[in-house]
């Protein structure tokens, strides 16, 4: 699949259509300066560095490919519970299989070469960690990577990955002959230079590296016995979060952080002063996020209705809401466990089963590699573009695959929404282990929608509405949870980019918003030591929930409440078609001219309605990210929670400037007179509760005091009228 696959794509063939002729030739990409003529070296972080002394002679032995792993860990049977315990079919539908052929990572990935120069270099460590290894990173745009490289972050790389901590005695346990009780402290000696420091705060995995035994052993939680196949060793590392951190918290080495918490540019050609994480501009703080949460203190119970019975109670990540018997239908509920901590309890839930083809033992505790997370669409994208070239080969199971993202996204928050008088107060509380939402922040986001109905189910009024048609979101009528980034003035003038809000990750340097839900165990000074304070927002400590309040339309009997997701909005989407203007080789053009045929070969159809600005010429990687955007639904938002409300009748306040009645007394009348704004004076005059109509954000519900706040909301709200 491979070769065909090179066929199609090499070299790029245009189509150009013009009276009914068809011309074709070899793509150029031109080069441009980037805005920081940033090195490698700005992007150095310890650990493992790239190296090809494997191929020299030297003591690094191959990174094998997937194709190594597939033949034993792939399962041929389709009898449960293997189908769903033995590894490499679920991880080729997910999204760690590709990571590299992503499009918005494409587009994003020139984007960040242009910007800041060689920053690809980072980019490819996570998202192509093969190539990156093995130092097929140079130049840093990706055209040096193999096909093997672009399986993204494949079993070598994780099951490669030894423990940058030092553990006392054996580390890890001696399993196998081939191991010794020093093994990994010799590895960890040899980094030299590059072994990440115990750093004061965050030990050797601030160092946001990742070290890779030298040897070919396969590492994992178990202990094989005598296994003649592979060489291998038990390692406790990865059945910790620990084992996510290199990638899962994003930092970014060309600035460091300042006393007064700024952040500014390094002097260029040389590596971060410290090489610590927590002193670098932090892009995403994921795995801390869940580090200084109460997650990693301890197991947190977590419960939810039986999905099969609707009575009594499973563990919230217990099942993935798709695999299902496949002759009684119900949902597989994988284990009995009710109690999480770890990032893999919850994304790589444990099954009884075995993990290969071999028929080893039988175990209670083998991780279901689902890896489900927060992408609804990109997996459509990349099966429509590579097909089988992309190791996927059931379109069933592509959509298997993206309803389990769905499904997590449904499991990382629960809803309450009820009626306090004239307000309708939505709770909107985070059961995930980091932020909700959490993750890559460009474009992602959730929102409350309110949709009232009278008593003929007739919409009278809606807060958070999106127009579906035009992926257009009513931001200013709802609450949005959401990260930005963007630039001060000192980088915009660097970059010569405008000052603020931007969608240039590699040159941000000032984190501008961030009103997403913590974690349960939120602790504001805990957070901070981290980088991941709540940012132009305010959560208490031990808050891992937020409140909302909509006034409630007069007419109305019932309210529809909703919380949606969405992984890309438009915003970002349009950003990277109109910024990623060069011609991607490793993206396949819809159409192409196959040099040993001639004939026109349709690799994948266009979506309908969109013309790209010249047609005649291949796709950009930003016109191909953003058609398949297009394609799947404009990343049609999710409904993640639901909760109908049966309001109470009689009259409601019309605004909440409407506070009391006709004789000047509450409760309020449903209009909005000089008596209310009498008695509004009075009660602020006293600072009485009448009064308190908004918090501390100028919006409902109230916070318990009489303040400014609520005298501007009191004046705005009545000039507005009902």
């Amino acid at each position: 699949m491979a070769a065909k696959f090179a066929k199609i794509v090499r070299p790029l063939m245009l189509i150009m259509l013009s009276g009914g002729c068809i011309a074709f030739g070899v793509v150029a990409i031109a080069a441009a300066t980037p805005r920081v003529q940033t090195t490698k070296t700005d992007f150095y972080f310890f650990g493992t560095q790239s190296q090809n002394n494997n191929l020299n002679g030297g003591s690094f032995e191959a990174l094998r490919d997937v194709s190594n792993c597939s033949g034993c860990h792939q399962d041929f049977s389709g009898e449960f519970p293997n189908a769903y315990t033995i590894p490499y079919d679920r991880w080729r539908y997910s999204m760690m299989a590709h990571s590299y052929r992503d499009p918005i990572f494409q587009a994003q990935f020139q984007i960040a070469e242009r910007d800041a120069g060689e920053s690809g270099d980072a980019c490819l460590k996570c998202h192509a960690p093969a190539g990156w290894i093995e130092n097929r990173v140079t130049p840093t745009d990706g055209s040096a990577l193999t096909d093997a490289d672009k399986m993204g972050v494949s079993c070598i790389i994780c099951h490669r990955m030894v423990n940058p901590v030092e553990q006392a005695g054996a580390s890890p346990p001696a399993g196998s002959t081939s191991v010794t009780p020093t093994t990994d402290r010799e590895i960890l000696e040899a980094l030299g230079a590059n072994r990440p420091p115990d750093f004061a705060n965050g030990g050797p995995t601030a160092a946001n590296g990742f070290v890779i035994d030298t040897k070919d052993r396969r590492r994992g939680p178990y202990d094989l016995g005598f296994l003649p196949y592979h060489e291998w060793a038990q390692s406790p590392f990865h059945k910790t979060s620990a084992l996510c951190a290199s990638c899962h918290d994003v930092s970014n080495p060309i600035f460091t952080r300042q006393p007064d918490g700024t952040y500014a540019l390094n002097a260029l050609g040389t590596p971060h002063p410290t090489g610590n994480k927590y002193d670098m501009y932090p892009m995403d703080r994921t795995y801390s996020e869940w580090l200084a949460s109460q997650f990693a203190q301890g197991p947190v119970t977590q419960t939810v209705p039986n999905p099969n019975t609707g009575s009594g109670t499973v563990g919230r990540f217990s099942f993935d809401g798709v695999t299902a018997d496949p002759i009684s239908g119900s949902k597989i509920i994988f284990n009995a466990q009710t109690q999480y901590a770890s990032c893999q309890d919850c994304h790589q839930p444990a099954s009884e089963g075995q993990g290969c083809e071999l028929n080893p033992p039988i175990r209670s505790d083998i991780p279901v590699h689902n890896f489900a997370g927060g992408n609804t669409w990109v997996v459509r994208s990349v099966w429509d573009m590579f097909g089988f070239d992309s190791l996927m080969d059931n379109p069933a199971d592509v959509d298997n695959s993206v309803d389990r993202n769905k499904e997590m996204l449904r499991k990382a928050s629960d809803l309450t929404a009820t009626q306090a008088g004239s307000l309708l107060s939505v709770r909107v509380t985070n059961e995930s282990g980091h932020k909700f939402p959490g993750g890559f922040s460009e474009g992602r986001r959730a929102w409350v929608n309110v949709r009232f109905f009278d008593s003929g189910s007739t919409l009278v009024g809606e807060f958070g509405a999106y127009d579906y048609s035009n992926a257009v979101l009513d931001i200013a009528s709802t609450k949005v949870y959401q990260s930005k980034h963007g630039l001060d003035n000192a980088m915009a003038l660097t970059s010569a980019l405008p000052p603020g809000f931007s969608y240039h990750i590699d040159l941000n340097n000032v984190h501008i918003f961030d009103n997403r839900i913590p974690p349960r165990g939120f602790n504001n000074a805990n957070f901070a030591s981290v980088q991941a304070s709540p940012v132009g927002y305010t959560y208490a400590d031990g808050q891992h929930w937020d409140d909302s309040a909509f006034i409630i339309p007069n007419a109305a009997a019932t309210a529809e409440v909703r919380v949606y997701f969405q992984t890309t909005d438009r915003g970002y989407i349009e950003f990277i078609r109109d910024t990623a203007t060069q011609i991607q080789p490793d993206m396949p053009q819809p159409r192409f001219v196959d040099p040993d045929t001639m004939l026109t070969v349709d690799r994948w159809t266009m979506p309908s309605g969109y013309t790209p600005s010249n047609p005649l010429t291949a796709l950009t990687a930003g016109e191909i990210a953003y058609a398949q955007w297009l394609k799947w639904g404009k990343s049609q938002p999710v409904e993640v929670d639901y909760q109908l409300v049966t309001l109470s009748t009689g009259i409601i306040a019309c605004s909440i400037a409407d506070i009391v009645g006709g004789d000047g007394n509450p409760p309020a009348d449903g209009s909005l007179d000089g008596n209310d704004f009498q008695a509004f004076l009075n009660a602020f005059g006293a600072s009485d509760s009448l009064a308190d109509i908004v918090g501390g954000d100028g919006n409902p519900p109230p916070d318990g005091s009489v303040d400014g706040n609520d005298f501007q909301a009191f004046l705005n709200a009545f000039g507005a009228g009902c």
